[in-house]
């Protein structure tokens, strides 16, 4: 939630900015649009975690199938941009998830150097907040459609906690900002009505940390008032990443793709 604070204050600011150096231009009604919901994913979450002193590597595990994490859950959303210039904008988005559960497993689990048993009782938790930032530029903006080509940042921030049951909780940290490329296009049928693709990837190494990124939107907008509407669309969002530093040894997979329904501004 800090690093979340942290974007809404630089975006906000940012945005205040922008209008008071772009108020005489009258191009276009709608500089800034703010949208919060919900997103009811699927999600797939795999993990392992080494031994950081042996190099011993840990079990990998389905935490959904293994550990009894809901695979479906509702999650609030943010989705936000700001047109500083007809062909300039920037764009904000958030979305936070928390999952815990408890199960006596059945087979002997290796995580982190701990030895789990058969038939122990391990309390498990998955928190992500997955921000986004991003600059977007259109190579073409008219009233009927535009496209554009995107550089953003996708922040990704995991806690992962395993347990018996009764022990102190212990949780390993990861914050992975990949930079990601994308584009967008969007379709104007009419002022109520619009249609926005969106997509995003990149595959990099920082730090000794191994990570890709796919993401993606599909979202129907249907406004039935001037400034005040309603966003229906479909989310994607594929995140591995692999790591050998002393706070985390091992790798994890976290997917998750499914509907979501937002309520919109637009000014």
């Amino acid at each position: 939630m800090k690093l979340f604070t942290r974007f809404i204050t630089l975006w906000l600011a940012i945005a205040f900015a922008g209008n008071v150096l772009a108020a005489d231009e009258t191009w276009r009604k709608d500089r800034f649009s703010f949208g919060v919901g919900f997103y009811r994913p699927n999600v797939d979450t795999r993990i392992s975690v080494s031994d950081p002193v042996s190099g011993r590597s840990g079990t990998l595990l389905d935490l959904e199938k293994d550990l009894d994490l809901k695979d479906r859950k509702s999650q609030f959303m943010i989705d936000t941009h700001f047109r500083f210039a007809k062909r300039h904008a920037i764009e904000f988005d958030y979305i936070s998830l928390q999952r815990n559960s408890t199960k006596t497993i059945l087979f002997e689990i290796d995580y982190d150097g701990d030895i789990f048993p058969i038939d122990a009782d391990v309390n498990v938790k998955f928190e992500t907040d997955v921000t986004r930032l991003a600059y977007r530029f259109s190579f073409i903006n008219n009233e009927k459609m535009e496209i554009a080509a995107s550089v953003g940042l996708h922040i990704t921030d995991l806690k992962v906690g395993l347990n018996i049951e009764g022990d102190p909780e212990s949780f390993n940290d990861v914050t992975a900002p990949l930079p990601t490329l994308g584009g967008s296009f969007e379709y104007h049928f009419s002022e109520n009505w619009s249609f926005l693709i969106r997509g995003e990837w990149l595959d990099i190494e920082i730090d000794n940390v191994n990570g890709s990124l796919t993401s993606g939107l599909a979202e129907l907008q249907w406004y039935p008032w001037r400034n005040f509407g309603f966003g229906l669309g479909y989310n994607v969002f594929d995140f591995d990443v692999s790591a050998t530093k002393s706070d985390l040894t091992g790798s994890i997979k976290y997917k998750y793709d499914g509907p979501r329904l937002l309520l919109e501004a637009r000014f």
